[in-house]
C-alpha cells in the first residue's frame, strides 16, 4: 500500500465500512479506541488501587477486540496507526497489542505496518527507546536479518519525503541499532544514505561509531570513516578526533596519531588537553622521546597548556627510561607552576625508582616528604619496604616499620609477606617470627608460604615447640599438601605425616636423597653497597 494510498484511506476513514463481521463498529477507530481503554483499565497509576468494576470492563473490552482481530487486514491496522487523533503512546499500546495477540491475526506485522508506528512515536524523544527496539526487530540486530537496510531505505522514502526532522531521527537512530549490534559495514550503508539524500547526521552518533570501532581493535575502519566524516563537510568536534587519537595510539601508531592531529588542525579541528595527554602518554610508556618532543612542540604552537596528569606522565615515563635530568626538570616547573605534589604523586615517583632499582633515590624522595607537608600513607611505606627487601637491606626495613608503628600506619598482607620471606632467607627467623606475632594482633592473615617459610626456620635451629606452634597453625589453615622437608625432624618427633591432614601413619622408609641443610646468608650479596653510602642525585621535592 503505497503513503499517498494510505493518507487517502486517512482522509475517509470515517466512511470506510469495516469487514460485514464488524458491522457493529462505526469507525475502524474504535477498535483502537477499545484497545486504548482497555490498556488504561489493566494498567492503572502506580498511585491507583485497580477497582474490580474497572478490571471486568477492561476485561470485557479485550475479548470484544480479541474477537474482531481475525477479521482485521493491514489495511485496516495502517488507517489506525495513521490517525492522528490517538497520540503516539496509544498507537504504541496498539501495536503491542496486536503483537501480544499475534496467533489471533490473520496476517503479519510487516515492515510496512512497523514504519507507520515509527513515524508516529520518532515524534516524542521519551520513547526513542522503545523505536528502537522496534528498529532492532525489524533489522534482525540479533543475527537473523529481517529485512535489509536497502529495502527498509526504499519504504521509508514513502513515510519520509517530506518529513525531514522525522527521517533524520529514524535514520540516525537506525544507524546507532547497527552500531550497537556490531554490524558496522552496514552501520556505514546508513551514513552514505544519510549523506547522499541530505538527512541530517547526529555527529553524536558518528563519535559513537568511531568508539565502538577502536573497541572491536577495527583501527584501520575508524580512520578511514573519520576521513570520510572530515570530508563529508559535517561539523566533527575534537572529541571523535581524540577518540581515532586515542586508537591509533593503543596500535602503536603515534606518528600517524601527531600527523592526523597537525593535519586536523589545518581543517579547524583543534586538539584539547585530552587528545594531547594520550600522545603523550602513548610515547612516555613507549619511551618515544624523539616522537614526545615533535608531540609538546605541537601543544606549545597551539597553546594548549599542561595539566596535573600531563606532568604525571612525563615524570613516570621519564623516570621509567631513567631520564633523571628530564623527570627532575619536569617536576620543577610542575611545582613553579603552583600544581600540588601529592602523597599519591610521591608513591608514584618512589616506585618507580624502586623498581629500576635506585633504592637511594627513593629513600631520599621519602626523606623531603615532610619538609613539603605531605604525610607518608600505607601504599608509601609498602613501596619503600618491599624495594628494600629486595636489596635486602632489612635494617632500614626495621627502622622503617618501627617509624610506622609509631605513627599508627599499618602494613598490608602482601608486605608483611615479603619481609617474612626475606628475614627467613637472611636467616632472622626471630624477626620473622616476630612480624608474625604483630600480624595476629592486627588479625592480618599470614599466607600458607610465609607461615611454612618460619616453622622450617624454627626447625633449622632445633625451636621445636616453636615450629610445633607454627605447624599448628598451619593445620588449622587446612593445608593438605605435603611440607617441606626441612620439618621432617619435628614431623618424626611428633609422629605425623608429611600431609598434616592425611590419615596414614608416616612411613618409615627414608627419603632417597635427603635435603642439603641451607645456609643462612649474612646479607644479600646483590645488595652492591649501603644505601646510606650511595652518592647519588635523585629528584628536587
Amino acid at each position: 500500500m503505497s503513503f499517498q494510498n494510505v493518507l487517502q484511506t486517512l482522509r475517509t476513514a470515517k466512511r470506510c465500512p469495516l469487514h460485514p463481521s464488524l458491522s457493529s463498529l462505526t469507525s475502524i477507530q474504535k477498535i483502537a479506541h477499545l484497545v486504548i481503554s482497555a490498556t488504561r483499565k489493566n494498567n492503572p497509576s502506580s498511585s491507583d488501587q485497580p477497582h474490580p468494576t474497572a478490571a471486568a470492563a477492561a476485561a470485557e473490552d479485550t475479548e470484544q477486540i480479541i474477537s474482531i482481530l481475525p477479521n482485521l487486514t493491514p489495511d485496516n491496522v495502517l488507517t489506525i496507526l495513521s490517525d492522528r487523533r490517538l497520540n503516539p503512546t496509544n498507537c504504541l499500546d496498539f501495536f503491542k497489542f496486536l503483537q501480544s495477540n499475534e496467533s489471533s491475526v490473520s496476517f503479519k506485522l510487516d515492515l510496512q505496518t512497523h514504519l507507520a508506528l515509527l513515524t508516529r512515536i520518532l515524534k516524542e524523544k521519551r520513547l526513542f527507546s522503545e523505536a528502537e527496539t522496534i528498529l532492532a526487530s525489524i533489522t534482525g540486530a540479533d543475527g537473523n536479518l529481517r529485512y535489509s537496510f536497502s529495502e527498509i531505505a526504499s519504504s521509508a522514502e514513502l513515510y519520509f519525503h517530506d518529513r525531514k526532522k522525522t527521517a533524520a531521527r529514524f535514520f540516525n537512530l537506525l544507524f546507532n541499532v547497527y552500531i550497537d549490534n556490531g554490524l558496522f559495514d552496514v552501520a556505514l550503508e546508513v551514513f552514505n544514505y544519510m549523506i547522499k539524500n541530505g538527512i541530517q547526521v547526529d555527529e553524536k552518533r558518528c563519535s559513537w561509531y568511531l568508539r565502538s570501532l577502536v573497541r572491536y581493535d577495527k583501527i584501520g575502519n575508524c580512520l578511514e570513516f573519520f576521513h570520510k566524516l572530515v570530508e563529508s563537510g559535517l561539523e566533527v568536534s575534537t572529541f571523535s578526533l581524540t577518540i581515532v587519537v586515542s586508537g591509533l595510539c593503543k596500535s602503536g601508531e603515534i606518528k600517524i596519531a601527531r600527523e592526523l592531529v597537525e593535519d586536523m588542525i589545518e581543517k579547524g579541528i583543534k586538539p584539547n588537553i585530552v587528545t594531547s595527554n594520550i600522545l603523550i602518554n602513548a610515547c612516555a610508556m613507549r619511551w618515544k622521546f624523539e616522537e614526545l618532543d615533535s608531540v609538546l612542540a605541537l601543544m606549545e604552537k597551539e597553546g594548549v597548556t599542561f595539566n596535573r596528569d600531563t606532568y604525571k606522565t612525563l615524570i613516570d615515563g621519564y623516570l621509567s627510561s631513567r631520564r633523571m635530568e628530564e623527570a627532575e626538570r619536569i617536576l620543577k616547573e610542575m611545582q613553579d607552576k603552583g600544581f600540588e605534589v601529592d602523597t599519591h604523586l610521591y608513591n608514584m615517583i618512589i616506585s618507580r625508582y624502586c623498581k629500576i632499582g635506585y633504592i637511594g633515590h627513593a629513600l631520599s624522595v621519602f626523606d623531603k616528604m615532610p619538609e613539603k607537608d605531605v604525610k607518608a600513607n600505607t601504599d608509601t611505606y609498602c613501596i619503600l619496604i618491599s624495594g628494600l627487601c629486595e636489596i635486602g637491606q632489612m635494617e632500614r626495613v626495621k627502622e622503617l616499620l618501627h617509624e610506622m608503628q609509631e605513627k599508627g600506619i599499618d602494613l598490608d598482607q602482601v608486605t608483611f609477606s615479603i619481609m617474612i620471606h626475606k628475614y627467613c632467607d637472611q636467616g632472622m627467623i626471630g624477626e620473622a617470627l616476630d612480624l608474625h606475632i604483630l600480624m595476629q594482633k592486627k588479625d592480618i592473615m599470614i599466607d600458607v608460604s610465609a607461615c611454612g617459610k618460619i616453622a622450617s626456620g624454627l626447625c633449622r635451629l632445633g625451636r621445636m615447640n616453636d615450629a610445633r606452634t607454627m605447624l599448628t597453625v598451619m593445620a588449622k589453615m587446612g593445608i593438605t599438601t605435603p611440607v617441606p622437608c626441612s620439618f621432617e625432624p619435628l614431623l618424626k618427633a611428633m609422629g605425623l605425616p608429611r600431609n598434616l591432614n592425611s590419615d596414614e601413619p608416616e612411613s618409615s622408609v627414608p627419603d632417597d636423597d635427603p635435603p642439603p641443610e641451607p645456609s643462612v646468608p649474612d646479607g644479600d650479596p646483590h645488595s652492591g653497597v649501603e644505601v646510606q653510602n650511595l652518592e647519588v642525585t635523585s629528584l628536587n621535592v
